[in-house]
């Protein structure tokens, strides 16, 4: 299951005392599920976002951002787990903001095995609307007791083992430091993949030469790459639940999607237990790409060269709801204004490559459709454009039809968008929760969109 979560909430309204200002709260989520006894497990949910997406305060020589986390875990309509906690952030100065830093952090809880509904909340307390909500259900269920098993696999920055001093980090696990890397994104910069995964129940009797710890790549079409050969460790030592970890270096795979696989085997080969994690591959040259592409094409011509800063700004978060996987992890890593300006010239122009790009009737009814959002569903604090339905409506266009539900007494006011063409009919379900006409989406049949089947348990207000 791919784990890159990541959905974009944007900021229309800055208070007066925030003197470095943010754009947007871009998070990333991972989760991973580790054995606790026969009934329950042990769930670590890990987050990282950029420290210039907050909001920044200055108080006495440093400048300070605080942010508050929540987690809720859902059985149905039932709260099974609830936890909120607050993180600050202290930086020099402004120069120190313009380097690209991750802020990662990892929560971990006790439940029943079973199947649930995860939300995490990350909110700027500066500004609370810079926030971001990530929702997806968490397949938590025990493994067969008596069978040899995998946990699910934690794919981190960085493995070590821990200091004496270091067993309160909230990345201390097993005498190691596991440092998250929730994106599941390598690079050029960061070519070096860790795993983390632990083993039960391993039949120690009749491994009586140790077994084999197995870990490889998978490309999209299910093959090895042949720039990275799989990797094989002899352990010797065998007890009943083992702690299996390892590196490979990723930095010269090609960008895209892969899967990264570990197996367990005995001394015949033959696999005793396995899993499989997705993560992404940002090659340098595919980020060079969007600086250089223009060369020799007209860039200097188009209308990107001349547009506001303030104007290439919004574009370029705006055409984040039309961009690939692939394309979303280069967005991500552009920051100047320039390569901003290559970014939106190229997409527009791949887009129609034969027609003028100034003219691009994709970019042109993209706009329209912006306009219609904003003017349909902005809120006090946000631009229509920003929200769920804005969003879906940019993506997707008008609904076939619109069923709403407001002012009914034991529901949430909600509305059902139908869109008759996609995927041979599929439905957008919209809640306002807080009451101030900001619907989010909370379930879509649409494959890629959140789904929720329980959806309609969320509908109903606490008390009836």
């Amino acid at each position: 299951m791919s784990r890159f979560v990541s959905y974009v909430t944007i900021l229309c309204l800055l208070p007066a005392f925030s003197i470095i200002q943010a754009q947007q709260l871009r998070t990333s989520v991972d989760w991973a599920v580790f054995d606790y006894d026969a009934d329950n497990v042990v769930v670590e949910v890990y987050y990282s976002f950029l420290q210039a997406d907050l909001n920044f305060q200055q108080t006495d020589d440093q400048l300070h951002a605080l942010t508050l986390a929540q987690i809720n875990v859902l059985k149905g309509d039932e709260v099974l787990f609830l936890n909120a906690w607050k993180n600050e952030t202290t930086v020099a100065d402004s120069i120190e903001l313009q380097q690209p830093k991750d802020i990662v952090d990892r929560i971990a809880f006790q439940i029943p095995s079973g199947e649930y509904t995860c939300r995490f909340v990350l909110k700027d307390l500066l500004q609370p609307e810079n926030v971001d909500t990530l929702t997806w259900t968490l397949n938590a269920a025990a493994a067969k007791a008596d069978a040899p098993h995998l946990s699910e696999i934690q794919l981190a920055s960085s493995i070590r083992r821990a200091a004496a001093d270091e067993e309160s980090s909230p990345f201390y696990k097993n005498s190691l430091i596991v440092e998250p890397n929730p994106s599941l994104l390598y690079s050029y910069e960061r070519p070096a993949l860790f795993f983390y995964a632990e083993a039960y129940q391993l039949p120690v009797q009749k491994l009586p030469n140790g077994y084999r710890l197995k870990y490889y790549v998978l490309n999209a079409d299910g093959n090895i790459p042949d720039s990275l050969s799989a990797k094989v460790m002899k352990k010797k030592k065998v007890f009943l639940s083992n702690v299996e970890f390892g590196m490979m270096n990723v930095g010269k795979l090609k960008t895209g999607a892969y899967t990264f696989h570990v197996e367990l085997q005995n001394d015949s080969l033959r696999t005793l237990a396995e899993k499989s994690k997705k993560f992404y591959v940002l090659q340098k040259e595919e980020l060079q790409k969007q600086q250089t592409a223009m060369k020799n094409s007209p860039y200097e011509s188009s209308v990107f060269t001349s547009m506001d800063s303030t104007d290439i700004e919004k574009e370029f978060l705006m055409v984040f709801y039309l961009l690939s996987t692939e394309e979303q992890i280069i967005h991500k890593e552009i920051a100047d204004l320039e390569g901003k300006r290559h970014f939106l010239y190229n997409f527009w122009r791949n887009k129609y490559p034969d027609v003028n790009v100034n003219e691009n009737p994709m970019r042109q009814e993209y706009y329209r459709r912006m306009r219609a959002a904003d003017d349909r569903f902005s809120t006090l604090k946000m631009g229509g454009w920003i929200t769920d339905r804005g969003r879906v409506f940019m993506v997707y266009g008008e609904p076939d039809d619109i069923e709403r539900h407001p002012n009914e007494a034991n529901t949430y006011d909600y509305e059902i968008w139908f869109y008759n063409s996609l995927q041979s009919g599929v439905r957008f379900v919209f809640a306002d929760f807080e009451g101030y006409r900001n619907y989010r989406l909370i379930h879509s049949d649409l494959l890629g969109e959140i789904q929720d089947a329980n959806f309609r348990q969320q509908l109903i207000k606490a008390g009836y």
